[in-house]
């Protein structure tokens, strides 16, 4: 089939439908996480849980090169699509070639790395070694498979193919699922790594024969890049793969001091309370980078409008659904574990406030990478992990558990509102007011929206605390957002919310 080019967008016009696929996709992704991780815990116990949080962690420290390669990729399928005379179409799609080829050869470093690994791994938490390994291979041989083909979904982005896309990961997290429950009591912790594994089979499958037959310069085989290639590729996503290495490095470290300084067990429970918060920022950061090709393809001028604009949103809805997840944090914990958890209930609140304040953030970090300026950002970042390693483990000493996410709301909140906007000065217009007026005021109005919640407090069982507080705080934050964006703006969101 012939590649059919996108007509010409202004803005975030119609940016709805590509948003709608984005969300129908992380409501089924992340409700089959979330549920595959209270089965774990009730079927593991907390250690086995955490046992398998460890594996999965340290594992995803390989694909920090995801982050790095596949925003390149995105970046210059949509800049080849975008019709502007200062891109060049062949050479954007040349970069895209020897990334795919990058990521095909990592996905074959990573098996081999993953497979020796299994067959010395350790005992750990009093797990059958045999379980273990066979866990760490099939979570492996997922990996390898998943970062081997990591550039497919990015091409997919880049041309704004949300719907395919969206398709083939929702089938990969009903494979995930069925197989997890059919096998969970049959073969303990494997049954997971063999979940991960159907999951990638599947919707890759679908997503590489779509990829085939919409796009007429897409290629599954790999090409032997030239030398040039190889350096521009490096430039653009090394910095990249630092940025997106620093906060897996800081997820791997508060894991390993949690279990150096407290237990496995708390592990668990660290594991379980950040559960939540890190699935609803994932559903909001993917929503909200559905407008990454717009802006990759956009004027300098067009493209902060769109982030200004962006970031209130993002804000006031991180501010709803942050405060009502903070508010509900006791019935959200008993729901997902089966019973009480105070340890759970402290890194929830915390990390509620963490992610809060990084969503102003990474408006300007889509901003600064839609530009390609992404290297400015990488002393900040190195900073604030060696920060947050070392605040990590004075902290766990001196209040305990809680420590080690409170250390990350320190770093972050440091870096993020008021070391960032510093940085960026030559990028943005008046960066300190954007911070205030486009983070910190929309975020409050939300949190206000979210108080509605509080009115469920009496109803007799978590289920009904929660599903009813979550339904009058949308209703409260529906008629207050209506009002404060005014004519003007509720013209702008139908605009972007049309088909």
């Amino acid at each position: 089939m012939k590649e059919r080019r996108p007509e010409p967008s202004s803005g975030l016009h119609g940016l709805g439908r590509d948003a709608g696929w984005t969300v129908a996709t992380l409501v089924v992704s992340s409700g089959t996480y979330v549920f595959l991780a209270g089965l774990a815990v009730r079927s593991l116990g907390k250690v086995g849980f955490g046992v398998f949080a460890i594996l999965t962690v340290a594992s995803s420290v390989l694909t920090l090169v995801d982050f790095g390669l596949g925003l390149t990729i995105t970046r210059a399928t949509a800049q080849s699509r975008s019709g502007l005379t200062e891109h060049d179409p062949s050479a954007l799609r040349d970069l895209v070639f020897i990334a795919n080829g990058a990521y095909a050869i990592l996905g074959l470093i990573t098996l081999a790395i993953f497979m020796t690994a299994a067959f010395f791994l350790p005992s750990i938490g009093g797990i059958e070694l045999k379980e273990l390994r066979l866990t760490a291979a099939l979570i492996g041989t997922a990996l390898a498979l998943s970062l081997g083909t990591a550039g497919w979904p990015a091409v997919a982005t880049g041309a704004r193919d949300f719907k395919w896309l969206g398709i083939a990961t929702m089938l990969g997290s009903i494979s995930n699922a069925a197989v997890v429950v059919g096998s969970i009591s049959k073969i303990g912790m494997a049954a997971l790594g063999l979940g991960q594994l159907a999951a990638v089979l599947s919707s890759r499958t679908i997503l590489g024969f779509r990829l085939k037959s919409s796009i007429d310069w897409f290629r599954m085989r790999i090409r032997r890049p030239s030398r040039e290639g190889i350096t521009q590729v490096g430039l653009v996503a090394l910095p990249l793969l630092i940025l997106a290495g620093a906060g897996r490095v800081i997820e791997l470290t508060d894991l390993v001091v949690m279990t150096s300084f407290v237990s496995v067990s708390a592990t668990g429970s660290y594991r379980l309370g950040s559960l939540l918060p890190a699935q609803a920022l994932s559903f909001l950061y993917k929503a909200y980078d559905v407008a990454f090709p717009r802006l990759a393809g956009a004027s300098w001028q067009d493209q902060e409008d769109s982030i200004r604009w962006l970031s209130k949103v993002a804000c006031y809805l991180g501010g709803l659904g942050f405060t009502w997840m903070i508010l509900s944090r006791a019935d959200a914990i008993v729901l997902l574990a089966g019973g009480q958890d105070l340890l759970a209930e402290k890194i929830l609140l915390i990390f509620g406030l963490v992610w809060l304040a990084n969503i102003p953030a990474h408006g300007l970090a889509l901003l600064v990478i839609a530009r390609g300026l992404q290297s400015r950002l990488v002393p900040l970042v190195i900073g604030e992990t060696v920060a947050n390693i070392v605040l990590s483990v004075v902290l766990v000493k001196v209040i305990g558990p809680a420590g080690v996410a409170a250390a990350t709301l320190v770093t972050l909140g440091i870096s993020n509102l008021r070391i960032l906007p510093a940085l960026l000065r030559s990028e943005l217009r008046a960066p300190a007011s954007f911070m205030l007026w486009c983070g910190l005021v929309p975020a409050a109005a939300g949190a206000l929206a979210a108080m509605a919640s509080l009115a469920t407090r009496a109803l007799p069982s978590p289920a009904l605390r929660l599903g009813a507080g979550g339904a009058l705080a949308i209703l409260a934050a529906s008629v207050f957002g209506a009002l404060l964006t005014g004519p003007s703006g509720r013209s702008r969101l139908k605009g972007m919310l049309a088909r």
